[in-house]
């Protein structure tokens, strides 16, 4: 929701496209999205429409990127950390210097893109991270912040049934990236 491409991706026309990137023919999704976009150039709202299409195609591909991760990572079978105590993993932000956006949709799809970025940190501390712990209760609690720990705004998403991780394939749902990374570790 929110803004003027927040919406569904859910025109059947876009279908075709759709379905070969989800069996992963890129060439021929991309030729399909390319064709599709043709139709839809008339007119500023039907631009937009197109836009939501696109970035649907860009959560298909996102998805299957993710759950290719299963082939290369193996969670290991050490001890689990006492209850209460936090792991903490940090990384530093990433500052485009050239082609910003051409690594995105539709751009990326039809002509390739290139980015030259650079990784930064932020008054001298490494800004985006996750933190986990063990609790007590037979749950998964999920909660993402924006802007530093000690910032106001936050989303909890809990999880106490395996039904709660289902939509972790809609990347619009409340923690889709967290279940989705929880659950390609479940897998194995």
């Amino acid at each position: 929701g929110g803004g003027l491409r927040g919406g569904p991706a859910a025109n059947p026309a876009w279908s075709p496209a759709f379905a070969l990137l989800e069996k992963k023919d890129l060439p021929g999704g991309v030729r399909e999205l390319a064709l599709q976009r043709k139709n839809w150039l008339s007119r500023p709202h039907l631009l937009v429409r197109a836009a939501r299409h696109y970035e649907g195609a860009g959560q298909i591909l996102i998805r299957q990127a993710v759950m290719s991760a299963q082939r290369f990572i193996t969670p290991g079978r050490g001890e689990a950390p006492p209850v209460g105590a936090w792991v903490e993993v940090d990384c530093p932000a990433r500052m485009d210097l050239s082609g910003g956006w051409s690594d995105t949709p539709p751009i990326t799809f039809e002509r390739g893109g290139a980015v030259v970025n650079v990784a930064v940190r932020v008054d001298g501390r490494r800004p985006i991270g996750a933190r986990a712990r063990r609790i007590r209760e037979p749950r998964l609690l999920l909660v993402s912040s924006s802007g530093g720990r000690d910032c106001q705004f936050t989303t909890e998403t809990v999880c106490e049934t395996l039904e709660d991780l289902q939509d972790y394939y809609q990347p619009h749902a409340p923690g889709a990236l967290h279940t989705l990374t929880r659950t390609c570790t479940w897998a194995r």
